[in-house]
């Protein structure tokens, strides 16, 4: 099992969707925002994109997701 740091932006706060269930307020993982930030820096200064490769970019900023959870732990 990965450890995804927990929610990034956690609430207490109870939150019902328009037919009046409780819904998650849990929000993204730690894990996925680490991951989102990078990707957005990653592409951001990638000039090669005519050899776009979507499943090794996606894996490339979860591990960097994955060391910055692993620093942010010690």
């Amino acid at each position: 099992m990965t450890r995804d740091g927990g929610p990034a932006f956690p609430s207490e706060k109870t939150s019902f969707d328009y037919s009046g269930h409780v819904v998650d307020t849990k929000g993204m993982s730690l894990r996925d925002y680490f991951a989102a930030a990078a990707l957005h820096g990653f592409m951001a200064s990638k000039s090669y994109s005519t050899h776009f490769k979507p499943e090794q970019d996606a894996q490339y900023v979860y591990m960097i997701a994955d060391a910055m959870l692993a620093e942010r732990a010690k």
